[in-house]
């Protein structure tokens, strides 16, 4: 963190290629990996496109009623990057 409380990197939001090398180093296919909050669902998408198996938990009912949108515009934008390394 920088003096001002900001980030070293500009921004709380990490990509897709950070959450693949965090879940490939600390987790293996199979494992169940618990997320608090839901935010965005990219990581529990990614970690069940490499064979992770996923909890969120989420206390906002609005959040869990829009989760499967989520995760179907999550899936959209992920296919249309480069595939991922198995």
């Amino acid at each position: 963190m920088q003096e001002d409380g900001t980030p070293l990197r500009g921004g709380m939001e990490r990509g897709h290629c950070y959450l693949y090398q965090m879940l490939n180093m600390y987790t293996k296919k199979g494992d169940v990996v618990v997320q608090y909050g839901g935010d965005t669902g990219v990581l529990a998408l990614l970690g069940s496109h490499m064979g992770r198996y996923f909890t969120i938990m989420e206390s906002s009912k609005t959040f869990l009623d829009e989760l499967p949108k989520i995760m179907k515009a999550q899936a959209v934008r992920l296919s249309k990057r480069k595939a991922l390394e198995q």
